[in-house]
């Protein structure tokens, strides 16, 4: 079996949950802000707030926001994830 990982970067995605489908934004990298090595895949689903582990959900893939990026400090990694966030929504046209 192959898996096919896409581009790492910040995503705006959908996400079906069940009948319910939410926006959200999606990181895959190393986190190099955070000195980590191993390639990881999280996803943010905005407005969300429930304990989902273990239940699958379907991810759509909508639109590449950025490439992933090593920042200088977790301040001015917290502030480009709020404009990530912002950019994601107008994506998505979520008001």
């Amino acid at each position: 079996a192959h898996t096919l990982i896409p581009h790492d970067g910040i995503y705006a995605v959908r996400v079906n949950l069940g009948t319910d489908t939410y926006g959200g934004m999606l990181y895959i990298g190393s986190r190099p802000t955070l000195s980590d090595s191993d390639q990881t895949i999280e996803v943010n689903i905005f407005d969300f707030d429930q304990d989902i582990y273990g239940e699958e959900l379907t991810i759509h893939f909508i639109q590449q926001i950025r490439d992933d990026s090593k920042f200088d400090n977790l301040e001015q990694l917290r502030q480009q994830l709020i404009r990530d966030k912002e950019k994601a929504s107008e994506i998505l046209n979520i008001v």
